[in-house]
């Protein structure tokens, strides 16, 4: 797997791009872990005993934003991505110089709302790069690399915070947050636009009431796995007392479904049928 792994990396430059900005929130989660403590007694003054609040506060910060990750746009996730990153580097910053406990707790909040998007962009923006087994591969891969920069990041952060101090880690926790954002947006906007588009499909998706709840990977997954069926006039799609085995979305034309001879519906464009039949075993 790890085999394979490396040459999905090696046969795919937009992967590699994509699995070097997916592991910056491992890295910047790697320093934050390591340094929360010195944040706690260093900075705020609240001993470590104040640890637990601060990693709450973060926690609190990741719930809201993966709820609110939940509305992000379906085809462009470079610009949430970015964000989150420039969010990250401002909260470092502010952290950084500040010595309130009433200011810290919410920032660090706000830096679990950022540190989420970025990673459910990043997993999403994965999902479109590949399919199948590539990327099964990918997402291998891209685990164990961010586990190893997580530690590595910890440790590093670590060994920063005692020869500068927490302030002076937290400032080229910043900077490297900032950098990042800009490598995003110049490498990121550059693979979408070179990937295989799934808007005609993820509009299809979108027509359908019971996947509006689905997640932004979910929908693209989904998106990608649709297969385009072409159809002439007088064709049959399915008949009567058929197994179902599939559900249709129209994207164009117009169709008519009869039963038993009998005219019941005019279906278009934006229009599904099939679902039922999925739903619960039964014969078309």
């Amino acid at each position: 797997a790890l085999a394979g792994g490396i040459g999905v990396l090696r046969r795919s430059p937009n992967a590699r791009v994509l699995v070097i900005v997916v592991a910056l929130p491992a890295a910047l989660t790697g320093i934050a872990q390591s340094v929360v403590a010195s944040i706690a007694s260093d900075l705020l003054h609240i001993g470590t005993k104040g640890t637990p609040l601060l990693i709450g506060a973060v926690g609190i910060g990741g719930l809201i934003g993966g709820i609110a990750s939940l509305s992000l746009g379906r085809r462009s996730m470079s610009l949430p991505l970015v964000i989150g990153l420039f969010t990250c580097a401002l909260v470092f910053f502010a952290l950084a110089v500040t010595s309130t406990e009433a200011f810290a707790v919410p920032l660090l909040s706000v830096w679990g709302i950022g540190e989420t998007y970025q990673i459910v962009c990043g997993r999403t923006l994965l999902q479109r790069s590949a399919s199948g087994r590539s990327l099964d591969l990918l997402f291998g891969i891209n685990a164990l690399i961010a586990v190893s920069i997580l530690g590595v990041a910890g440790l590093g952060a670590a060994e920063l915070n005692a020869a500068i101090g927490v302030r002076g880690t937290l400032r080229v926790a910043g900077g490297l947050a900032i950098l990042g954002a800009v490598y995003g947006w110049w490498r990121l906007t550059r693979v979408e636009r070179l990937s295989p588009s799934l808007r005609e499909e993820l509009d299809a998706i979108t027509n359908v009431n019971a996947f509006s709840a689905l997640s932004v990977a979910a929908a693209n997954q989904l998106a990608a796995a649709l297969i385009a069926l072409e159809s002439t006039e007088g064709d049959v799609i399915v008949r009567q007392g058929e197994p179902a085995r599939d559900m249709f979305l129209i994207s164009s034309g117009a169709f008519d479904a009869t039963i038993d001879g009998e005219h019941v519906r005019a279906m278009h464009s934006g229009d599904y049928f099939g679902e039922i039949g999925l739903l619960f075993n039964a014969p078309r």
